[in-house]
């Protein structure tokens, strides 16, 4: 699929925003790629791989902004930061607007109350990623048959919305459409808890169990702890922005696996076999409806 975008700008190249660059950058050679970033070390390892047009350092960027050229901007920075950056936008941009972001609701909010009635911003949230951080782990085929969820946001024309989803289809996405705050509910479950979830569990394990496992040659542990724990204290930064914006949807979804975790407890005091054999059978079966198998 071609690309009709032609200049585009990754504001905050981290490892979204550098994996993104690649996957663009192999679907047509003549793509204008232009990147904002916020240290010198991000840009000379971004300048490294010679995938952008220019790279410049945020501030550099900020005081002497230059919007108007662009067809596309995508915001891959924290979403904490996106009204900031929203409300830095000059009036009448042609460029379709975009981010990345794990959270809806609050961008939703901003861009209605920054941008007006009429905008051209779809929000969009492709659902990959990895444990690691940073443009050095750029991986190229990161977004290739994973699926984006876009947020159009009332004021949006059709026309933005159609080319945003091209443009994931294009490096190889599926898309679909929910509005924010199912977005970010869903979410809570889905994504967000489960990274609290896998972090605790680590905590908790290392605090029970750690010093028997310093001592042995090997970690004791199989690959069901690994598979658990593996997104365990992924990109701090971005996690806390997630469950600031996003808190009351996350805490209660936390609520509702406490009730679920009281109810394993009691299985438990009851001792009853088959109970236990009923619990990971439907445990079985809900995976299987989850994971659409």
């Amino acid at each position: 699929m071609s690309q009709e975008f032609k200049k585009i700008l990754i504001y905050g190249v981290g490892l979204m925003g550098s994996s993104l660059a690649l996957a663009l950058r192999k679907l047509d050679k003549d793509i204008q790629l232009y990147g904002v970033v916020r240290s010198t070390k991000s840009k000379e390892v971004i300048s490294r791989m010679g995938i952008f047009h220019s790279v410049n350092i945020e501030n550099e960027f900020l005081s002497k902004p230059n919007w108007s050229d662009l067809d596309l901007i995508i915001f891959g920075t924290p979403v904490d930061t996106l009204e900031a950056l929203i409300s830095n936008l000059p009036h009448g941009l042609n460029a379709v607007l975009t981010d990345m972001g794990s959270t809806k609701y609050a961008i939703d909010v901003s861009v209605k109350k920054l941008l007006g009635s009429k905008h051209k911003y779809i929000s969009s949230h492709p659902m990959c990623g990895s444990e690691l951080s940073g443009p050095e782990n750029a991986i190229e085929n990161l977004y290739s048959n994973k699926l984006c969820i876009l947020t159009p946001i009332e004021g949006s024309d059709k026309e933005s919305l159609l080319k945003i989803e091209n443009f994931w289809k294009s490096i190889g996405m599926l898309c679909y459409q929910m509005d924010s705050k199912t977005h970010d509910e869903t979410l809570s479950y889905l994504s967000h808890s489960p990274h609290i979830l896998s972090s605790l569990m680590v905590i908790w394990a290392e605090r029970m169990a750690g010093e028997v496992n310093r001592q042995s040659p090997m970690p004791i542990m199989g690959g069901g702890f690994r598979d658990m724990a593996r997104i365990a204290g992924s990109n701090p930064e971005m996690w806390k922005a997630i469950l600031s914006e996003n808190r009351k949807p996350i805490l209660n979804s936390l609520i509702e696996f406490q009730k679920e975790l009281n109810s394993a407890i009691e299985l438990l005091k009851s001792g009853e076999q088959k109970d236990f054999q009923n619990f990971f059978e439907l445990a079985a079966l809900k995976k299987k409806s989850l994971l659409k198998n």
